[in-house]
Parts: structure tokens; sequence; C-alpha cells
């Protein structure tokens, strides 16, 4: 049998080569992370996480409140109409103004909020600047955000979406 270098071995270079592989594969992956990183990620997800307790307390007041909406769009896609039924009415009547989030569920700049002003008749209605199309995260609160209503809802709106606590 010849003797040859270690160096030149076929079972050596066979056994080196997934290591090698993945010392290799492992910094192309590490670069690829840190050139394109992944902007879904909020930068207050800490504070995010403290508020969540906060989140919850206003949802279960508004069951408290047992509030019932009903969101209206126009057939021109350009306003939202909201009535909201709750057994406080007071609570909610006090209110000239409510504020609605329309949250994108991917991309944050795509996110609108609309204050919506309380009309003669008694709903709230606001202005839509841009045709929303797709799913939106819905939150409504009102301007010293004791409570808030949470849902999802597919733009345009075809039909009215009402949603609530009704016990």
């Amino acid at each position: 049998m010849k003797n040859t270098p270690w160096y030149s071995q076929f079972w050596l270079l066979f056994v080196m080569f997934l290591p090698f592989c993945a010392i290799v594969f492992s910094i192309t992956g590490l670069i690829l992370a840190f050139k394109y990183v992944d902007p879904l990620v909020n930068k207050k997800w800490y504070q995010e996480g403290i508020d969540v307790n906060e989140f919850i307390k206003k949802d279960l007041f508004a069951k408290h409140l047992n509030i019932n909406i009903t969101v209206v769009q126009n057939c021109k896609n350009e306003k939202i109409y909201i009535y909201i039924k709750s057994n406080n009415s007071k609570l909610i009547e006090a209110s000239d103004c409510l504020i609605l989030e329309l949250e994108h569920p991917i991309n944050p700049d795509l996110d609108i909020t609309i204050n919506l002003k309380k009309n003669n008749y008694g709903f709230y209605d606001g202005t839509l600047l841009n045709s929303i199309d797709g799913y939106r995260n819905f939150v409504l609160f009102q301007k010293d955000y004791k409570w808030r209503m949470t849902s999802q809802v597919r733009f345009p709106m075809k039909t009215p979406l009402i949603f609530g606590h009704d016990n």
C-alpha cells in the first residue's frame, strides 16, 4: 500500500467536508440575517409586553359596559359610520370623538388612524383618505382611552360589521 500524506487522504477530506460546509453556511446565514433585518419586530417590544395587561383591562371594561358596535362603510368606500349601543350609554355619549385605528397585520406603514366625530343622528363618522383593501385589525376607543373594542375587518366592507359583548 502506498503511503500518501495525511492531507490527501479521501476519508479525512470526506469527514472534514460536512463541518466545513456547516461553518460556511452558518456564516452566510449570519451575514444575510444582519443585512436583511426583519422590520416586523417592534423596537418597543418590551413596553408593549408590559402594556398587554392594560389592554386586557380596557377590553374587560368594554365587556362590563356591554358595548355593541355596528360599523358601516358607504358604497363609495370613503366614509365609515359607527353606531354604539351600551348599557351605560351616558359614558359613551359623553364623548364627542372616538378614535379608530385600522392596523395592517404585517406592514405598520399601512396603518390608518381616523378621528370619528359624533353627528346629529347619534352615529360617529369619519373619512377614509385612501381606499383600503384587505384585512385590518379594527381598534376603536375613546379619547380618554377607558375602554377599547377590537375585531378584524376585511375591506372594502360589503355588509355591516356587528360585534360586541352581548350577554
